[in-house]
């Protein structure tokens, strides 16, 4: 509010930009972000161009060359900002190219340098703990050591604060569970992290590894054909019951489930309220088809279809509870934990079809608690 009220503090500023790029409190828009980013440098914030660079590198804005991109990381890595020096470390694994030319070669040894210059400003950096154990890893600009690349995979997990700077470590810590390497082969811990790098892609795709979102997917979809049948069920069945009657099981939020997405799609087609319903959900969770294939989480899928289902049906206690949980955690709608439990509460003071709002019920017993 300060920001937009003119207050021309860099740290106001730059914190608008990053509700704007991060979708916090307010729709997601880069090129409003990056207009405030460029504010907030003005006034003095030393990170403001390192975001600005990693928006126009993740081709997230228009009109900008990867060049510019660098330059502007590079900048704010030499006024001292650790997030800066990250980003160079991730560029120089990858290097960059546009069209036909080499802007910044691959130089592991250089990456290893930004690492650690970062690592000293802010040990418990996520992105920074993911990318250096990744060189450990592998033996890239450093000597191989899984077991230490792990150490740092999963205290860069372990991290609440800006965990979705974990995406590339939670993403290298599925591959370890995938491929049994440093740890016990576990399919189901694998999925887990897969799935966890993938949310965090999505809150913020500009803080990760290039082309990351590839990967996670290409990893989900090797996994769930690795693990037939033991990620699936049975057609029409759902993992886990919620009501303490025994009805309207599956009528929740699920973990995982085995019910074919065409079908979920060709009944809402036809309005049906209770399938629209269910295919937001399927949206907000991610499912495993009746084939080999995995339906992915998209949380701008799942609230187009909450957002269909209650026009058609304004009381219905199970969308009204799942769309709350979109608001509550900010996943595909701007941040409103008092619009969640307004929600909630109305999904319980339902009358018609009780059991429809458990999931309502199990949210709001989260808030209470």
């Amino acid at each position: 509010k300060g920001a937009l009220n003119g207050q021309a503090d860099a740290l106001c500023q730059y914190n608008y930009a990053a509700c704007l790029e991060l979708g916090e409190g307010t729709s997601k828009d880069y090129e409003k972000a990056i207009e405030w980013y460029a504010k907030a440098r003005e006034s003095g914030d030393e990170d403001a161009s390192n975001s600005m660079g990693c928006l126009i590198l993740n081709d997230l804005v228009q009109g900008r060359t990867k060049r510019e991109g660098l330059k502007l990381v590079m900048g704010s890595a030499e006024r001292g900002s650790g997030d800066a020096y990250c980003e160079l470390g991730v560029r120089s694994m990858t290097g960059i190219q546009e069209g036909e030319d080499t802007i910044l070669p691959v130089n592991c040894g250089e990456a290893v340098r930004c690492f650690r210059a970062c690592l000293e400003k802010s040990p418990d950096h996520p992105r920074a703990l993911g990318c250096y154990g990744y060189c450990f890893e592998t033996g890239r600009g450093e000597a191989r050591d899984v077991e230490r690349a792990i150490q740092m995979y999963k205290r860069a997990a372990a991290i609440a604060e800006d965990p979705h700077l974990s995406q590339f470590a939670c993403y290298r810590l599925g591959v370890c569970y995938e491929t049994g390497t440093g740890v016990s082969k576990d399919l189901s811990e694998a999925l887990s992290f897969y799935n966890l790098s993938l949310e965090h892609v999505h809150k913020n795709p500009s803080e990760g590894w290039p082309g990351l979102r590839n990967l996670v997917r290409d990893a989900l979809r090797r996994v769930v054909e690795a693990a037939s049948p033991s990620c699936r069920r049975s057609r029409n069945a759902s993992s886990f019951q919620l009501h303490p009657t025994g009805r309207g099981e599956g009528e929740g939020l699920p973990l995982k489930t085995a019910v074919g997405i065409d079908e979920v799609e060709a009944s809402s087609a036809r309005k049906n309220v209770a399938e629209m319903c269910e295919l937001g959900v399927r949206f907000i969770t991610g499912i495993v088809d009746g084939g080999d294939d995995i339906h992915l989480v998209d949380y701008s899928e799942a609230i187009k279809w909450f957002r269909a289902c209650l026009e058609e049906s304004p009381d219905h206690p199970r969308a009204l509870g799942c769309h709350g949980y979109c608001f509550e955690t900010g996943r595909g709608e701007a941040k409103d934990v008092e619009r969640a439990i307004q929600m909630y509460k109305r999904a319980v003071a339902a009358t018609e079809d009780p059991h429809l709002s458990q999931f309502a019920c199990y949210r709001l017993g989260v808030c209470y608690e």
